[in-house]
């Protein structure tokens, strides 16, 4: 379906402005930096996509009753969601900060989960091949953001700056930020595996990688490392690895926990050291911060007056202007935490709803994973792992691929309607 050529009448098994949906999808990752608000191609063709929905809405409902329930479940939750986080302006108001910014933050925010909204509506309707098509156009946005990023860094040695870079040599390729672009490629290179097929597939994954290092953040390099082991742990609970490799897997795993038992109790002390100093108000040490700016923020949800709504969507900056905090936390403007950020800023019932949402998803796929043992569920457990790791290490309720992501794993574990795993089940049988 062309853009020109979509109509506002269709029928029940065909998704409404199929090409739109996709196109968003691959426009949302290429981003510009307007003052204090990032902008895509893709917000602008969203809200025309809007309009469409809205205008073809009443030929849009007939579906399988399964898929309108699941919808509007999804529709519902994600809802709740964003008009709780827009009830958390009334302590914006109590406690006398300017509006401009929560506002600016909130648009920021209704954009990206908008995403989850109008995704919802691509997979209700989703078959076989449009799964396949929506695989298909996240691997190229990957492609687009792995690729910039590495030309903005080798063009960096050479002397030519260019915006897919920040912090001198780091990559962030069409994303905002380094660590964005590092969460991003993590959590869509084990769905290279799933998409596409042996050599195509380890010539994606290995330029994913290479983007990944091109961001030089070490969170990212220990989180890979971390989910390799996931990986290999997978195998082995699903019996999809061969006597040898699972005992040398075992030796291998048991030597390193020997071995961080032995020499790193330094790390332990260190930590148990500074959670002192916090308690006690000693900061002589630096360190990055992030322990002691959660305890802050954990601290702050002390006060029953922001338990329910948070102390307002955005409003963190703010808050921390007036809080006695060390000095190397009085210019941070993020908790670097998404669940965090959202029980702080929107309250507890937002938190439940998120780490809810969380901890279902990797308890059903990884439920999946041990009973079907398909790659597939394997993957998907992998990817999950990736994302909701990245989002305990910064902000990432306003990005854009957070919301479609889920809402894509969300339909894979649905086996009522799940067109993943029929697709993949007919490519392997060679139909």
């Amino acid at each position: 379906m062309g853009l020109a050529a979509v109509e506002l009448k269709i029928n029940d098994t065909d998704i409404p402005y199929r090409s739109l949906f996709l196109v968003t999808l691959l426009t949302s990752v290429i981003t510009v930096d307007l003052g204090e608000l990032n902008l895509s191609i893709g917000d602008i063709l969203l809200m025309y996509l809007n309009c469409m929905l809205l205008l073809s809405l009443k030929y849009n409902m007939k579906m399988d009753q399964h898929r309108k329930k699941w919808m509007q479940r999804i529709l519902i939750t994600i809802t709740a969601i964003l008009f709780l986080s827009y009830l958390s302006l009334q302590n914006y108001i109590l406690n006398g900060y300017g509006l401009s910014r929560g506002i600016i933050e909130l648009i920021k925010f209704t954009v990206a989960i908008n995403y989850g909204i109008v995704f919802s509506i691509y997979f209700a309707y989703a078959r076989k091949e449009d799964v396949r098509l929506f695989l298909k156009w996240v691997m190229l946005s990957g492609i687009i953001v792995a690729v910039t990023g590495i030309v903005g860094v080798l063009l960096y040695q050479i002397g030519i700056v260019t915006p897919f870079v920040m912090n001198g040599q780091r990559a962030k390729g069409t994303l905002s930020d380094t660590n964005i672009m590092a969460i991003y490629m993590l959590t869509i290179a084990p769905l290279v595996f799933i998409y596409y097929r042996k050599t195509k597939a380890l010539a994606v994954f290995l330029l994913f990688a290479a983007s990944v290092l091109a961001t030089s953040s070490k969170a990212a390099v220990v989180v890979s490392v971390f989910l390799v082991f996931c990986f290999l742990l997978l195998l082995l609970l699903t019996n999809k690895m061969n006597k040898f490799f699972r005992y040398l897997f075992i030796a291998v795993s048991l030597l390193s926990a020997v071995y961080i038992a032995v020499n790193n109790l330094a790390v332990f002390h260190l930590l148990s050291q500074r959670l002192s100093e916090l308690r006690s108000g000693d900061h002589s040490v630096v360190t990055t911060g992030r322990t002691d700016l959660w305890l802050v923020s954990l601290a702050l949800m002390a006060n029953p007056m922001f338990l329910i709504f948070g102390i307002g969507y955005g409003a963190f900056a703010n808050y921390m202007v007036n809080v006695d905090v060390p000095y190397y936390l009085t210019e941070i403007k993020l908790v670097h935490n998404t669940y965090l950020s959202m029980f702080v800023e929107t309250g507890v019932v937002t938190f439940i709803i998120m780490t809810g949402l969380s901890v279902y998803l990797l308890i059903r796929t990884f439920i999946e994973a041990l009973v079907t043992r398909h790659y597939v569920h394997i993957f998907l457990l992998i990817s999950q792992l990736s994302l909701i790791i990245g989002m305990n290490q910064v902000n990432l309720q306003n990005n854009r691929y957070v919301y479609y992501l889920f809402i894509f794993y969300f339909f894979a574990i649905n086996k009522r309607h799940s067109a993943l795993m029929t697709s993949i089940m007919e490519r392997e049988s060679g139909h």
